[in-house]
């Protein structure tokens, strides 16, 4: 990852919605690295959501819960699972604050 969007993603959230969301969490600053220093709260809310989109094959606001089974451990009732809530309203809200806090 660039030093200059690490920063979006460390550190992880103490707490997650679902199972899955960690394993998104983790592809989305793996994505985060391929890209080049972002500019502003624009292009990052713009890169979020498209490459959720991407990852899940859908998009995020369509379910309150995703299956991505390259998610799934193999274990737990929430196993593979990605919950829009989380999402929507502490993993993105997150990044764009540290985002916003750092500019």
């Amino acid at each position: 990852m660039t030093a200059q969007n690490n920063y979006l993603f460390e550190p992880e959230p103490a707490r997650w919605g679902l199972r899955g969301d960690p394993y998104l969490w983790r592809e989305l600053k793996e994505a985060a690295g391929q890209k080049e220093k972002i500019i502003s709260g624009e292009e990052l809310a713009h890169f979020l959501a498209s490459t959720v989109d991407s990852i899940i094959e859908d998009k995020l606001c369509n379910k309150e819960i995703h299956y991505l089974a390259r998610y799934d451990p193999g274990s737990g009732l929430s196993k593979g699972k990605i919950s829009t809530l989380f999402w929507l309203h502490t993993g993105f809200p997150l990044i764009m604050s540290r985002f916003h806090d750092a500019q």
